[in-house]
């Protein structure tokens, strides 16, 4: 008998539609800088359009929701065809370790950009040597949040949690019979 996990075929239909919600993700940011103002936020110059409100929040409405569900269906895949050892490894090394590394290089660079950008707004002179004062001790560079990158931090406990889940679920003999029937 061959140990070795079967591969699974491909689903281009799921490829498709994740390439699809990635687009959608530059139309969403897009869209953000040109919707009508709100108290706090940076806005384009000219002004923007109720419109742009409008699709930025349609597409807030399901995008991120979807990429979570397709997530957790390929994880499913994974955890059933080769183990709970090889999804802990596999979401390690291809959701813990770039989130880690990510956070730790962008957030220096993502402060630096946002203390320049809030100056450059007050229409500060000596903008760039003030946002630069930033970097002066090293307790800048410990990230205090995850900035852009919360997705992945979401994802990191929604995939630790179905893995306990799954864990659980494998140890109830209920859910892995070959038949369910109803009672």
């Amino acid at each position: 008998m061959n140990s070795t996990p079967q591969k699974t075929e491909r689903i281009y239909s799921l490829d498709c539609l994740r390439a699809t919600l990635m687009v959608l993700g530059i139309v969403l940011h897009s869209t953000i800088t040109y919707i009508v103002d709100k108290p706090g936020e940076f806005k384009a110059p000219m002004g923007g359009h109720i419109f742009n409100n409008y699709i930025k929040d349609f597409i807030q409405v399901f995008r991120m929701q979807h990429f979570y569900l397709i997530a957790g269906f390929f994880g499913a895949m994974l955890f059933y065809d080769r183990g709970t050892l090889k999804i802990i490894k596999n979401r390690f090394s291809r959701i813990v370790l770039p989130f880690a590394l990510f956070v730790m290089l962008l957030s220096p660079f993502t402060r630096l950009a946002i203390n320049y950008s809030k100056l450059r707004f007050s229409r500060n002179n000596t903008v760039f040597a003030f946002a630069l004062d930033y970097f002066s001790s090293i307790s800048s560079l410990i990230p205090e949040m995850t900035w852009h990158l919360w997705f992945l931090y979401y994802l990191i406990l929604f995939t630790a949690f179905s893995i306990f889940l799954g864990m659980v679920f494998k140890k109830i003999p209920f859910f892995f019979e070959s038949d369910f029937e109803c009672l």
